[in-house]
């Protein structure tokens, strides 16, 4: 999963993204540090029958202080970091295994930078946000986060 969560009333995807960050690992970024990686809808991680609708951003590499201060809060377990380059946990969230990795993938800095957290090339104005359920640091990790706009998921069909 990643950092993420619904729309307050009048937020805008990249406020509620920024928000969503700042609340759930402790970093600031502001929406203007986003950019859009893209819009997925797929179903439901840990809530059987329910589709996710996500808007996902990435941003600039973290700083090494930026680093060091990232810590999970709200309902957020662990922070993990996940190499693009190699195998995928099979734990993760569908939206995540299904549209965001391989989408990060040709963006990524793999072999580019050993401590980058962004997509490569890393664009002017983009900071980071950080994916959900981290551990560790990986040579090609990327960043990102996400916000889910109303209307509430719908059941899908049986």
């Amino acid at each position: 999963m990643l950092v993420g969560g619904k729309l307050e009333p009048g937020e805008t995807a990249a406020a509620a993204a920024s928000r969503e960050v700042q609340e759930e690992v402790g970093l600031i970024r502001t929406a203007d540090q986003l950019t859009l990686l893209g819009r997925y809808d797929e179903e439901a991680a840990n809530e059987p029958g329910w589709r996710v609708s996500s808007t996902i951003f990435v941003a600039d590499p973290l700083t090494d202080d930026e680093r060091s201060t990232l810590e999970p809060r709200a309902e957020i377990a662990e922070i993990r970091w996940l190499d693009l380059a190699g195998d995928q946990p099979t734990d993760l969230a569908p939206l995540l295994a299904r549209h965001v990795v391989p989408a990060l993938r040709p963006r990524s800095p793999i072999g580019k930078d050993p401590d980058s957290c962004a997509p490569h090339p890393p664009p002017s104005s983009q900071a980071s946000s950080e994916p959900t359920r981290p551990i560790g640091r990986s040579p090609s990790s990327t960043c990102s986060a996400s916000a889910s706009a109303p209307p509430p998921p719908t059941p899908s069909a049986p």
